[in-house]
């Protein structure tokens, strides 16, 4: 989806305030590290709007199986590299 990377930012990035403000006004949360674990979810988050990253990422899972001896057992997309942006 267009510009999905931009909702996505804005979303994470509330999600990441609110447990700022949730740790404040009942601290009992810092212990839990609610804000980390929301830190933790948006790098991961972004990081997999990079389609050049998942691609080798799949890439290399693929040869994997191959070298394994997998491939009849266990399946991976086929990455169109020509479709693949960032």
């Amino acid at each position: 989806k267009p510009q999905i990377d931009n909702l996505l930012k804005a979303d994470l990035n509330f999600i990441y305030i609110a447990s700022r403000v949730l740790e404040f006004l009942q601290p009992d949360f810092e212990r839990t590290s609610l804000s980390a674990v929301a830190g933790d979810v948006k790098s991961s988050m972004l990081e997999e709007l990079d389609f050049e990253k998942e691609a080798e990422n799949i890439e290399e899972f693929r040869e994997f199986l191959r070298d394994q001896g997998l491939r009849d057992s266990v399946t991976a997309p086929r990455v169109y590299r020509d479709q693949t942006t960032k």
